[in-house]
């Protein structure tokens, strides 16, 4: 806890009874703050709020405690502003002490005394619940079958849902919005209704079932009913017009051939383009035009023969019209309003269509009118479908696996539900999808869905989460070893190698498995634990699963600060590079340095490379941090060789991460590199990884040639260690190989190190590069790498890693 003094001239103020009561009995949550932004005092309302208790805050740098990597530049802002006396009133992210983030709105209230800041109060609304409930308005706003909009009293809109935008025929509700700038011009077929929609607004604030004639976007003429209210302001003029719109299109029609002659009934009856047919008391059809012989298939002997409703509704939907007499077949509709059914033609065709009726005046008879939906609802059935599932897979996707996931939580809050999620990633899928292609990388991932679902039951949920990695979520088990016996199933499964265009490919996935309960509040919880441990499974090696528990959140934790620490020491320089001397083992003369990283922690002090450069090459963070110490390997070496004339032949050697090379321009860089340090090209060695060269092939080829022109040399390191053979090496531009250290420290104790490293350097020879070993520690090393002709050699014998200003002084020495 930093040491807190509160400003004198506050004291006054936090002595004063009417203040304290104040502060405490808020129910808003409200911090006192010095002018640094320590926590002074916090209420209960902030402790409860936020998650914290008072005792572990005070003292804390509020923006330490609250911001994130990413809001660092808006508390920089607020400070500013604060700093100049003036107060911030904004709507921003809090995240509670577990990490939930809320949605608040900040009031940062300056307190100053004589002209200057002395301290500073900072007051939290959580608005979440208000802005989830936008959300949830927006949601019936876009997916509402009515027409919805908001206008000027002028005559253009301000808003519009894609309903309305498809009665008027448009695109999109911007489209419509962007087109219609007046509405009594443009949209009206009759511009005066618009004076009438706008006198009814004026006098009564409102209409209702407001009928017009208008016209769509591509000409054609339809019916709407409007429903309105006008929005006022607080002087009383009105703001805004919203409501909503309803075709009513087949209705005017139904009506217009009530109202028409008999003749003029028939031709409207035959030429309305929609599917009608006229029913009297008992439902049997007594009149039907062309469109509906069309439709259904039936023909005019059917209607005189007896054709009844109940005949052309199909058997599921059947339960939509009721027996309405005693005796005899008397039916009606229990839907009076447009609403869909299901017919069934003469043929067996299921058919959807939209229902309209209207009762003929004077009589029992009902003019009932069927538009065919069928393909309409095929295409939103294939939208719906392509919405929550994977297009390659046809597996569920992220979206409604989550969705799954989240009522499985709500089942086992019911205690009613034992559930499992299996978290999968296929082993080097990369590699095989980078060097076999796509194509063959996509048959991989059905196969393997395939597969997998063949492992589990009919009612388990199998998603492709995204990429290559694949989520199962298991519900109503009987056991807890269940979930363990399906990942066993899986990875017995997966060692069938598969046949793909002549490849014959081996396959793993490593699988973390999270035991479902009730403490979980969120499917984004299971998912993060789910991972953490395939994670875990990962490292365990290929075909593996692991089992979560707190320990693996703890490290993820863990890691996921030491990335947020590694971020903030990369942007504010926290390295420095240690130089190990680099041996001609004929004369002892130092020929060059490999440079070695450290990170000079503000807590941790000197922290060596094993602990950061594993979270860097995951994170992506080792491409910044690697220019950086390419760049200060060069210039170092270059400042050495101006200021020892003596050593120019010396060669800087810099470790190069894979992430690094794959880099697009990554040759570009290093001669950018080289130009901007002054240092020769041919004093830089870059070494890389054999398994890191190995993995790239064909692809190496190309990048280290680019890099070779520049008369940088190659070494690879760690060699010994992966998975090649000296076979491949003339395929790659290297010049040096260094031996693994592991087999020089087993010289003096193991025969067959000294075997494999003697062979090592003698074909290496024969392939015309020359050898480095590395982890020379005794002067047995030394004598018996010597026998075998190794060239050059490093290691704690001769040095341990040195800063800069030791090897200075070495090489003046020297």
């Amino acid at each position: 806890m930093e040491y807190l003094s509160y400003p004198k001239d506050i004291s006054p103020l936090l002595s004063q009874k009417a203040f304290l009561a104040l502060f405490h009995a808020s129910p808003c949550p409200i911090v006192l703050l010095n002018e640094p932004g320590c926590i002074l005092k916090a209420n209960e309302a902030f402790c409860a709020q936020f998650g914290f208790t008072s005792t572990a805050i005070i003292g804390k740098n509020l923006n330490s405690l609250f911001l994130t990597d990413s809001q660092r530049e808006e508390g920089e802002h607020v400070d500013t502003t604060i700093a100049r006396g003036m107060p911030v009133y904004k709507e921003t992210i809090r995240h509670m002490a577990d990490g939930t983030p809320l949605q608040v709105h900040l009031s940062a209230i300056p307190i100053m005394h004589a002209g200057r800041l002395i301290a500073r109060m900072a007051v939290y609304w959580d608005i979440t619940p208000l802005r989830t409930a936008e959300r949830k308005y927006r949601d019936i706003f876009t997916h509402s079958v009515e027409g919805i909009f908001q206008t000027t009293p002028q005559g253009r809109y301000l808003e519009a849902n894609p309903a309305l935008a498809r009665i008027y025929g448009y695109d999109s509700p911007e489209e419509l919005i962007n087109d219609l700038q007046d509405i009594s011009k443009q949209l009206y077929v009759d511009p005066g209704r618009r004076d009438v929609f706008l006198e009814h607004m004026r006098t009564r604030g409102r209409v209702s079932h407001f009928e017009s004639r208008i016209r769509r976007k591509d000409g054609t003429i339809i019916w709407i009913a409007e429903h309105a209210r006008s929005v006022y302001d607080s002087e009383g003029k009105p703001r805004y017009f919203e409501g909503a719109v309803v075709d009513i299109t087949q209705r005017k029609h139904a009506e217009a051939l009530l109202q028409a002659s008999e003749e003029e009934y028939r031709t409207i009856f035959e030429t309305t383009g929609t599917a009608s047919v006229i029913l009297e008391k008992d439902e049997r059809i007594s009149r039907a035009n062309s469109e509906f012989f069309r439709l259904t298939g039936y023909g005019p002997d059917h209607i005189s023969q007896g054709l009844y409703f109940e005949d052309i509704v199909a058997p599921s939907d059947r339960k939509h019209i009721l027996h309405a007499g005693t005796t005899g077949p008397e039916y009606c509709l229990t839907q009076t309003g447009p609403h869909e059914l299901c017919i069934r033609t003469i043929g067996g065709d299921i058919r959807d269509v939209v229902v309209t009726e209207a009762t003929l005046s004077g009589s029992h008879r009902k003019v009932v009118s069927l538009l065919d939906i069928t393909e309409r609802k095929k295409a939103e059935l294939m939208l719906r479908h392509q919405a929550f599932h994977d297009p390659l897979t046809n597996l569920p996707n992220r979206f409604l696996l989550m969705d799954r996931l989240e009522h499985a939580i709500r089942r086992a809050k019911r205690g009613n539900n034992h559930f499992a999620v299996l978290f999968m990633d296929m082993d080097r899928f990369k590699l095989i999808n980078d060097s076999l292609g796509h194509i063959i990388g996509d048959r991989l991932l059905t196969h393997m869905a395939a597969k997998v679902r063949s492992c589990l039951r009919e009612e388990d949920t199998l998603a492709r989460f995204g990429g290559d990695e694949f989520v199962i979520l298991a519900e109503d088990l009987r056991d807890p070893p269940q979930p363990v016996r399906i990942a066993q199933r899986i990875l017995q499964g997966l060692q069938t190698p598969v046949e793909v265009n002549g490849n014959t490919i081996h396959i793993s996935t490593s699988i973390g498995i999270v035991l479902g309960s009730s403490r979980y509040m969120r499917a984004e919880q299971i998912i993060r634990d789910a991972d953490t441990a395939m994670y875990r499974a990962k490292a365990m090696g290929k075909g593996c699963y692991a089992i979560f528990d707190e320990d693996m959140h703890t490290m993820a934790v863990q890691r996921l600060d030491i990335e947020n620490e590694l971020r903030k020491g990369i942007k504010h320089r926290d390295f420095v590079l240690y130089y190990q001397p680099i041996i001609n083992l004929t004369d002892q003369s130092i020929i060059g340095f490999e440079s070695l990283v450290r990170w000079n922690h503000p807590r941790k002090g000197l922290v060596g490379p094993d602990e950061f450069i594993p979270i860097a090459e995951e994170t992506g963070l080792i491409v910044p941090l690697g220019e950086w110490v390419l760049f200060e390997s060069c210039r170092q070496m270059n400042d050495w060789l101006q200021r020892f004339p003596s050593h120019q032949e010396m060669l800087i050697h810099v470790n190069v991460s894979g992430i690094q090379l794959k880099q697009a321009g990554f040759p570009d860089r290093v001669r950018t590199c080289l130009q901007t340090t002054g240092l020769p090209s041919r004093c830089l060695k870059l070494e890389i990884t054999e398994s890191m060269l190995m993995s790239l092939e064909d692809r190496a080829v190309t990048i280290l040639d680019a890099i070779r022109k520049q008369h940088v040399q190659i070494g690879i390191d760690d060699f010994g260690t992966g998975y090649s053979s000296l076979s491949y090496l003339h395929r790659f531009p290297v010049d040096t190989l260094k031996i693994d250290r592991s087999f020089v420290l087993g010289l003096d104790k193991n025969n067959d190190n000294a075997k494999i490293v003697k062979a090592i350097i003698s074909l290496a020879h024969a392939l015309g590069l020359n050898v480095v070993a590395e982890g020379i520690e005794t002067a047995r090393h030394l004598t018996m790498l010597g026998s075998m002709r190794c060239e050059y050699g490093q290691g704690y014998h001769f040095s341990h890693p040195l800063p800069a200003h030791q090897v200075a002084g070495m090489l003046g020495r020297a």
